[in-house]
């Protein structure tokens, strides 16, 4: 299952700047890191968008000097897909209706509003879609052909 749920996490860090081990200044800062998958996607700190770099260096840096705790954790349970054999139903429809191969994913694309490279990928909510808009065309032709 391919997951593209975003989520995120947020942690309240508290940075010591140091020299010679004596106490400089001491930072406080929110940073809040997203993710899709295994590929983070975005960070902010105190609202600012920052590099991943940066998130990450602010985070081992409380880490090593200072405080870090975790405030916010948002990790969605992933989407259902359609697997493997639903999807080839799915494939099998589009295919009585003169659809060829590459104009399925073309279809499910239009339908969804955003590029499709698998059916097999889609949710159980964005199949049922592309579902019912080939259904409402197989209708439409069968009244013409009439």
């Amino acid at each position: 299952m391919h997951i593209t749920t975003p989520s995120h996490r947020v942690w309240k860090l508290t940075a010591c700047a140091m020299l010679d081990r004596v106490v400089l200044s001491v930072h406080t800062y929110m940073v809040k890191v997203e993710r899709v998958g295994d590929t983070f996607t975005a960070a902010f700190c105190d609202g600012q968008p920052v590099s991943i770099e940066q998130a990450a260096h602010l985070l081992t840096w409380a880490k090593a000097t200072g405080t870090l705790e975790q405030v916010e954790a948002f990790d969605p349970a992933p989407a259902l897909t359609l697997g493997r054999p639903r999807a080839s139903r799915l494939h099998r429809i589009l295919a009585r209706l003169g659809l060829g191969h590459a104009d399925h994913y073309r279809a499910a694309s239009a339908v969804l509003g955003r590029p499709v490279d698998s059916l097999a990928a889609l949710t159980e909510q964005e199949g049922r879609a592309v579902w019912n808009h080939a259904r409402a065309l197989r209708l439409t032709f069968e009244q013409t052909a009439a």
